[in-house]
């Protein structure tokens, strides 16, 4: 076979275009024939090559050394030996690779298929033959360049947006509201309304409740009381027919007293933040103490009981400071002065009830030895706010009232003063009448005595009764029986107060109203029993029990006037 015809069967092995019994033949040749077989490896790198190059592909590939049986091929007739060692290099990593190369691998553009070569060991070495006339090799058509990606388009120019009309401004949101806990009810009697920033009713008060700014208290007209506390311990306690209104905490602490009574217990505040309570016609304002402020249909009273506060007429701006133990009055052309709340002339014992817990009232007037009373039945009795309750029978009594007997029996006058609210109107014991208060020893001797009920045979439950021992009465403190008309005791709040005049009358007031004289009580109080204790809600042995709260108390040695038994009643029970 020539050369060219080997040329040729190559080239159709290589193109896969072997004709039927030319696959035979190409096995034959390569086993007995290595110039075949070395024409096979050159034009299969040819082939390779300009393969990968129509591919892209990197010709890169490691030197290899060349087979044992090219070494001794002699160089191709034409052909420079650096050349065909190259060649025989790249014919071995070609068919290297190809061995490599997983069969399983995915599909590929068809290149040179491996052939496998089988090691022939080297011929003699022939004669040199006639230089051979190599075929030269395929041309190759390079590729065409990819064509010029076709210019972008210009972008579209577009015209400009006209400018969008003014819209309408958004509705602001209305501003959110923070609501501010001022006070809450601590505790609630009898009736009282909830009242809103505008005064509208929010319906019924109960204990518990909270006040946010703006809020306001009513109470009843009988037996209803409302106390407030605030954060800082700030009390009041609104009377019955009151309407409390405008509480505020921010800056500082304000409500408008609109009508009725409060009695406020103040701790102490802020200089530059004081605590302003208003009436329709004028202005307090307190740093801190204890106080009662009634506002009045054309004036407003204001009782100072500890501290100081400031009181300003708001017609013409006029103000006075006002001490504990004073009272002054704003209105419309009086003296706006600061005067004495009590009488403190011939004070001899003063009760508050406002101790709020334990078995001891104390008695505040500091004049001599104090003479406290002793709960000896603390299971009969409640505290209240400014109030000690009596709910069933009990004893509450002082030691020997020694003080009180010799102080009057020298001044041969005396005053009992009360501030009560009875349970009932009816007796406990009946027909024997109830002991409010008094100065005894048992059920038939004693002193001074103020009783709900009258003893038989003229038993009236709805009346007031005065005993009062004298030289001209027995030990009991009768005869004569003076007493209130029927129907003067009643289950409210009640001012009661009892006197006696060196001149030998005696006088009863109801709600600061004088309820009639009795001449019967001439001769001095010379025997007077200074082992007497003051007894409270019975008699020491029992027998004679009375119920209701008591608020306040007191004991002077000499009679109050009419007037200052009015003054007295406006100053109230705190």
């Amino acid at each position: 076979m020539t050369r060219e015809e080997r040329f040729d069967l190559v080239s159709r092995y290589l193109e896969d275009a072997l004709l039927p019994g030319e696959a035979a033949e190409v096995e034959r040749l390569l086993a007995s024939d290595p110039e075949f077989a070395g024409l096979l490896a050159d034009l299969s790198l040819q082939h390779a090559v300009l393969h990968r190059v129509a591919r892209g592909e990197s010709q890169a590939r490691p030197a290899l050394r060349r087979p044992a049986w090219r070494r001794h091929r002699p160089a191709a007739a034409g052909l420079p030996w650096i050349w065909a060692g190259a060649v025989g290099a790249a014919a071995c990593l070609l068919i290297a690779l190809a061995a490599s190369t997983p069969r399983s691998a995915a599909p590929r553009d068809p290149g040179p298929r491996p052939v496998a070569l089988e090691a022939v060991p080297p011929p003699p070495e022939p004669p040199p033959p006639e230089p051979p006339t190599l075929r030269p090799p395929l041309p190759v058509r390079p590729l065409p360049p990819p064509p010029p990606a076709p210019p972008a388009p210009p972008a579209p120019v577009s015209p400009p947006a006209p400018d969008p009309a003014p819209s309408a401004p958004l509705p602001e949101p209305p501003p959110r509201q923070t609501l501010v806990t001022v006070a809450s009810l601590e505790r609630v009697e009898g009736e009282a309304r909830l009242l809103d920033a505008a005064g509208g009713d929010k319906g019924p008060a109960q204990a518990g409740q909270v006040l946010v700014a703006g809020e306001g208290v009513r109470t009843g007209a009988a037996r209803s009381r409302a106390v407030l506390s605030f954060h800082d311990g700030t009390r009041i306690v609104l009377h019955a027919g009151s309407l409390l209104r405008g509480l505020d905490d921010r800056p500082r602490k304000s409500a408008l007293l609109a009508e009725g009574t409060l009695a406020a217990d103040v701790v102490p505040q802020p200089a530059e933040r004081p605590f302003v309570l208003s009436t329709p016609n004028a202005e307090t304002t307190v740093l801190g103490t204890r106080f009662t402020l009634s506002a009045l249909p054309d004036a407003t009273r204001l009782d100072v009981r500890s501290g100081r506060v400031r009181l300003l007429r708001s017609s013409d701006r006029a103000a006075v400071e006002v001490a504990a133990g004073h009272f002054a009055v704003a209105a419309p052309g009086a003296i706006l002065a600061a005067l004495p709340l009590r009488t403190p002339g011939g004070l001899l014992a003063l009760y508050l009830f406002d101790e709020g817990k334990g078995q001891v009232v104390h008695d505040t007037a500091r004049n001599g030895p104090a003479l406290d009373l002793r709960i000896e039945t603390p299971g009969a009795v409640r505290w209240l706010p400014g109030a000690l309750q009596v709910h069933s029978p009990a004893v509450i009594a002082s030691r020997p009232a020694a003080k009180v007997a010799e102080a009057c029996r020298r001044s041969n006058e005396a005053t009992l003063e009360l501030w009560i609210r009875p349970a009932r109107t009816s007796s406990l014991a009946p027909p024997h009448p109830g002991r409010i208060a008094g100065f005894s020893g048992d059920l038939f001797n004693r002193n001074l005595s103020l009783e709900q009920g009258t003893p038989p045979p003229l038993s009236a439950d709805t009346s007031f009764n005065l005993r009062l021992r004298t030289s001209s009465t027995n030990d009991n403190g009768y005869p004569p029986l003076f007493r209130t008309p029927a129907g003067s005791a009643r289950t409210e709040l009640t001012h009661l107060v009892a006197t006696r005049s060196a001149a030998g009358t005696a006088a009863l007031y109801v709600d600061g109203a004088p309820q009639g004289e009795s001449r019967g009580f001439a001769g001095p109080l010379a025997n007077w029993s200074p082992a007497f204790p003051l007894v409270l809600a019975d008699e020491q042995g029992g027998g004679r029990p009375w119920i209701g709260e008591y608020l306040l108390l007191a004991v002077y040695d000499r009679a109050l006037s009419a007037d200052e038994v009015l003054q007295h009643f406006g100053a109230g029970p705190d």
